[in-house]
């Protein structure tokens, strides 16, 4: 068996038996960067961010997991009523130096490390949106972890810039 479906495998499994074990939390909330919110918990939600997109079309959903905690973590899913399906993304490169985007069993947050959810990144996609994003409104999510309790984020709708090609 190749290296890459044997390691599939292995994450699925992992995956399974995280969820299987977990009871339902009710999610902590956190909101940008308040203080209070982020002294909840050694694993925290900063500045998310949505793109401005109309009904029925396709947003992103940004932010920064920071990981204070000295036990790794996965991030498995996403919810929102603000789409029809929420899921986590990666963007890659393509055979033909296109980009493109897929979805992800799960994103790993390390101990004490930080994971950028960022366009041209990861990312959660919001697919077939329910209701307009505009500029300043909010939306709501809850991630869902292996091992921590759901957190729940209210993310701001703002205009997303693109960086001139070749730029990073």
């Amino acid at each position: 068996m190749n290296k890459q479906f044997l390691n599939g495998l292995t994450m699925l499994l992992l995956i399974f038996t995280f969820a299987c074990g977990q009871k339902q939390d009710k999610p902590e909330t956190m909101r940008g960067t308040s203080e209070k919110a982020n002294q909840i918990s050694g694993l925290q939600i900063n500045n998310p961010w949505v793109r401005l997109a109309p009904e029925g079309m396709n947003s992103g959903m940004f932010a920064e997991i920071i990981n204070g905690t000295a036990v790794d973590d996965s991030l498995l899913s996403v919810e929102s009523d603000a789409a029809e399906l929420v899921e986590v993304h990666e963007t890659y490169k393509m055979d033909n130096d296109m980009m493109g985007m897929r979805q992800v069993p799960f994103l790993a947050v390390p101990a004490g490390d930080t994971l950028s959810l960022q366009p041209g990144g990861y990312h959660v996609m919001f697919i077939s949106l329910t209701r307009d994003l505009n500029m300043g409104d909010t939306v709501k999510a809850v991630f869902k972890f292996a091992k921590h309790k759901p957190i729940g984020v209210s993310g701001i709708a703002k205009e997303f810039e693109m960086m001139p090609h070749g730029k990073k």
